[in-house]
């Protein structure tokens, strides 16, 4: 885990000259009501290194009440764009923490693929991402975050 922070600390120290996002993490939607922690504060940070691609990374409390730890790959597509307002949509694939002791597949450090909407206004946006239904005690959910572009 201190090795996902350390890779976070270098890539915002070199991605404040590029192209940064900063996201707050706030809520999700279970698709089943089997007690899911709904509110999953955090923090992310991105950095696009080219056009459409970049690394990101952060931590979130889960639904399971657990912190996770997370770091992929981002790819995004613009669907829309104008000075003011823009539309993407893209996903991140990469590894999560923090569900190894609640569903049965889970490990330590898992793999994920999650797709996402954004949805901008002028610096600011809104992504909301899927999480799919992995296997017993677990829901597919929807997740929403706020952000700041930089």
């Amino acid at each position: 885990m201190k090795k996902i922070f350390t890779i976070l600390l270098l890539v915002s120290g070199v991605a404040v000259a590029e192209n940064l996002e900063l996201e707050l993490h706030l809520t999700s939607y279970h698709t089943d009501d089997d007690g899911y922690e709904e509110d999953n504060y955090g923090l992310g940070l991105a950095y696009y290194f080219k056009e459409r691609w970049g690394v990101s990374g952060g931590g979130f409390n889960n639904s399971y009440d657990d912190t996770s730890l997370y770091l992929g790959l981002v790819y995004s597509h613009d669907l829309c764009a104008s000075n003011e307002f823009d539309c993407a949509i893209g996903a991140i694939g990469g590894v999560v923490t923090g569900y190894e002791d609640h569903v049965s597949r889970a490990s330590d450090v898992w793999p994920i693929v999650l797709p996402e909407l954004k949805l901008g206004y002028k610096q600011y946006f809104m992504k909301s991402r899927f999480f799919p239904d992995l296997g017993s005690n677990a829901s597919s959910a929807l997740t929403f975050s706020l952000g700041r572009e930089f």
